[in-house]
């Protein structure tokens, strides 16, 4: 389970984040929404171009948990910016 990893983790990626490229306001606060380890996930996938099996590996959960973690984070983003519309 994603919420599973351990904090350590979460404080130990300094690579380029999500949260520093986006600049889109409602975007970025959607984001901020996330938990800590929501943005992690989605930073490894889409700042670092890791593929869930690889991201799974390194958090040491399945690919699938990932997977899954990664659609529930990216509905969460959906269901925040569709608000605004």
């Amino acid at each position: 389970n994603i919420e599973l990893i351990a904090d350590q983790q979460i404080k130990d990626y300094s690579e380029e984040k999500l949260e520093q490229v986006i600049s889109d306001p409602v975007l970025y606060s959607t984001l901020l929404s996330l938990t800590d380890r929501q943005r992690m996930l989605l930073n490894h996938i889409y700042m670092d171009n890791m593929k869930d099996t690889e991201v799974a590996m390194i958090l040491g959960i399945t690919q699938q948990a990932v997977t899954k973690a990664k659609n529930y984070a990216l509905s969460k983003l959906r269901k925040g910016m569709s608000k605004i519309v």
